[in-house]
């Protein structure tokens, strides 16, 4: 954050739609970059979610890397089977959980996370459990005590092409833990926010031309969670680079940067991030530093 600071780039603090409006923004930027990811983690909605010792993954994960003593279960549930379960899982394990199950309900083929991360995280000493579908958390004296789970078997492919879970009659066991940590995804963007300035939703997420990740508002880009819908690292790494680089100059759109995948070794090399920072900073009309926000 400093090293963007020092180019010169202004960061405000601002609810957009109550201290500012869109029409402000509009008046004092030529673009304006959406990249405000996903909304809060869906719930399980299922008995006992509200119990202590259950966390959803986006805070632990934040816990994590802000609190060095955090404490953690002797024995964690991960349920949920995309990056951001096993990221939870990872850190469980390295704050010193003894174990640490991942449930999911479809199975190893149909998880939505990296298969390196899936991997990796097996040689973390992660446990992973398939074809299971929680029902309720067991508390005791307002604790998460267990997780009960069904089993599930995966039928027909639905309208989204995936093959529907079914759950199966009277398979039902019960797994003790003293943490639970809902990993099962973030709540998409309402369409009604963004289409009254022409900007188009596709199944929650924002529309963009990829290689320049410009809206059906030409005035608008977008890159990240609220695009892919948190489901591509690679793409969200390198979003900044190639909207920066085409949104920068009026009219001309360029692509400048180079990126590496997170599972290859690296990430963005930083001259390439400080070139296209520069950019922005030129894509004022009037020459005038200033944002893409």
């Amino acid at each position: 954050m400093e090293l963007v600071r020092s180019l010169g780039v202004e960061f405000r603090q601002a609810e957009v739609g109550s201290a500012v409006s869109i029409e402000d923004l509009e008046r004092e930027f030529a673009f304006v970059f959406l990249g405000m990811g996903l909304g809060a983690m869906e719930r399980l909605d299922i008995p006992g979610e509200g119990a202590a010792g259950v966390i959803d993954a986006l805070r632990f994960i934040e816990r994590y890397k802000t609190s060095h003593d955090f404490p953690v279960g002797r024995r964690v549930i991960v349920i949920g089977g995309g990056n951001t379960a096993i990221d939870a899982a990872n850190a469980a394990k390295r704050l010193g959980a003894e174990e640490v199950h991942v449930f999911y309900r479809r199975t190893a083929k149909e998880m939505p996370a990296f298969s390196f991360e899936y991997e990796h995280s097996k040689m973390e000493g992660v446990s992973f459990h398939w074809l299971a579908q929680p029902v309720e958390i067991v508390v005791h004296y307002d604790r998460a005590v267990a997780v009960r789970f069904v089993e599930t078997r995966l039928g027909e492919p639905g309208r989204d092409g995936r093959r529907r879970v079914e759950p199966l009659a009277g398979a039902k066991y019960e797994i003790p833990c003293d943490m639970v940590i809902p990993a099962l995804g973030q709540k998409r963007l309402m369409a009604d926010l963004l289409s009254q300035r022409g900007i188009e939703i596709h199944d929650g997420t924002i529309g963009v031309d990829r290689p320049t990740g410009r809206t059906a508002n030409p005035r608008y880009f977008a890159g990240g969670d609220c695009v892919n819908g948190g489901r591509c690292l690679l793409y969200t790494s390198r979003a900044p680079l190639e909207v920066g680089a085409a949104g920068a100059r009026r009219g001309k759109w360029v692509f400048r940067g180079r990126h590496q995948s997170r599972g290859r070794g690296g990430a963005v090399e930083h001259r390439r991030v400080l070139r296209v920072e520069l950019l922005l900073r030129s894509a004022r009309p009037d020459g005038g530093a200033g944002v893409a926000r």
